[in-house]
């Protein structure tokens, strides 16, 4: 997943668009920064880095469902099963750098996933 730089923001809106037989997971990746450079973090490289050591620091961020307000945990993810259902989700991004979307488990179908980003100014 690329990572996309959030530090001039504080709310992440995301729009989750399936297609009607998607079989997935939507997670949402979060991190402050690297270790060693101002770069942004590589998601696609393991939070401790190839090299075993943790200057590529990232982890699952929680996200809160905005049809009923359930909190959804990180690891978990938002799960397709077969559904063409939109969700949207809000990501509380104060403090974070960096946000990523990575999609795990598919089996069938596709999603595109839009972000919304706003402040409070």
């Amino acid at each position: 997943a690329a990572a996309i730089n959030v530090s001039d923001y504080m709310n992440w809106i995301y729009t989750i668009i399936p297609s009607s037989d998607a079989n997935l997971k939507v997670k949402f990746q979060g991190a402050i920064k690297k270790v060693d450079t101002d770069g942004p973090i590589d998601f696609t490289d393991g939070a401790r880095g190839r090299d075993g050591t943790a200057k590529n620091p990232w982890m699952y961020v929680e996200i809160i469902d905005l049809q009923d307000g359930a909190a959804i945990d990180g690891d978990t993810g938002v799960v397709f099963s077969g559904t063409g259902s939109i969700r949207m989700v809000e990501a509380n991004i104060n403090s974070l750098d960096w946000m990523g979307v990575h999609i795990t488990d598919r089996t069938a179908g596709s999603v595109t996933v839009i972000a919304h980003l706003a402040t409070n100014d």
